[in-house]
This record gives C-alpha cells, sequence and structure tokens, in this order.
C-alpha cells in the first residue's frame, strides 16, 4: 500500500490525469490480494466467518487458576513453616514497593540474616489473606519459626533495643555469611 501510495504521488507530480488513479488506493490494493488475504471480506468484516486464529487450541482464551482463602492460608502456613525467616511485604527485597516493607527488609539485611519473602501485591486474595491469617491490618509482617513478630514499627523497636537479634539468634536463623561459608560458591 505504501509503495503504491507514493508511485500514485509521483504519477500525480508528473502532471498525469487523475483520470488513471484509482478511486480508491485500498480497492486496488485489494484486487492485487489473494483470496485469503482479502481484508474487505475476512479481516476487517463485522460478519462472523470463523478465522484461522481460532482453530487452534492455542488462541484460544486461557482461565486463570482460581484460588479460594482455604488455599491462600494453607500456602501462608506452608511459607511460615518452611522458611525460619519469612517475610509477607508489598514488592520483592530487590524492588520493594513500600516504605515499610523496605524498612524491614533494611534491617534484616542489616543484620545479616537469611530470609524468605512473598509479595502479597501479586495476588489480591493473598494480601487480604495475610491480615486473616495473622489478625493483623497491615503489611508487612515478618515470621520467625512459625511464629508471627510484627509489622515494620515493631521490628524498628525490636531492632533499637536489641531484642530483634536476640529472638534471631535464639531462634536459630541463619546469617548469609554462614551460608557463605559452608557454599563458597
Amino acid at each position: 500500500a505504501m509503495l503504491l501510495r507514493s508511485a500514485l504521488r509521483s504519477l500525480s507530480k508528473r502532471g498525469i490525469s487523475r483520470q488513471i488513479r484509482p478511486k480508491s488506493i485500498r480497492s486496488s490494493v485489494l484486487a492485487f490480494g489473494s483470496s485469503k488475504w482479502n481484508l474487505s471480506n475476512r479481516y476487517f468484516s463485522n460478519n462472523n466467518t470463523e478465522s484461522d486464529f481460532d482453530t487452534h487450541d492455542d488462541f484460544k482464551p486461557q482461565t486463570k487458576q482460581q484460588y479460594d482463602m482455604k488455599d491462600i492460608h494453607e500456602l501462608i502456613a506452608k511459607d511460615v513453616a518452611e522458611n525460619p525467616l519469612m517475610i509477607y511485604m508489598k514488592g520483592t527485597p530487590n524492588m520493594p514497593q513500600c516504605g515499610f516493607s523496605k524498612t524491614v527488609v533494611d534491617i534484616v539485611r542489616h543484620m545479616g540474616y537469611d530470609f524468605r519473602a512473598r509479595n502479597v501485591l501479586s495476588n489480591d486474595l493473598l494480601r487480604q489473606g495475610i491480615k486473616e491469617y495473622s489478625d493483623w491490618p497491615t503489611v508487612p509482617q515478618v515470621y520467625v519459626k512459625g511464629e508471627f513478630v510484627g509489622g515494620c514499627d515493631i521490628m524498628i523497636e525490636m531492632f533499637k533495643d536489641g531484642s530483634l537479634e536476640e529472638l534471631l539468634d535464639e531462634s536459630g536463623i541463619v546469617k548469609v555469611a554462614e551460608l557463605k561459608a559452608e557454599d563458597p560458591q
């Protein structure tokens, strides 16, 4: 179509009569096209002819897996049981999407402890489910050995008075330096 337009423009600049130009560029393009790519009938029309793309399963709409609150609570219970230091936060540790979540991650990293985190913004049910699970209205939430410790304000206070390090050491939470010493790679 672009090539045809430029050819027609150059013809009109040379003084060639408008009589030899087709009334519509689209009609001339369609006249040269094969019936498979006939744009006026197949792909731009409102008729309900089935296109080739609707015939394969890969092109059909996919349904998202549905979770219910019971599944979310089971996931949370599994997370806090399997991970000695678990943080539910907004965003990820490398890219927090909330200042409070960033503060909690900064405290734990500053102290040098290994932890796992889950982004509550990835799923609305998870975001609501973690609040119900702990009966705590805000995120981030920190769990140590399966027990809920608190959110950002509690973590800050515990860090300041030294009780956070005491709790983490007593709970046997591993420091990142210890992990690196065990596996130098």
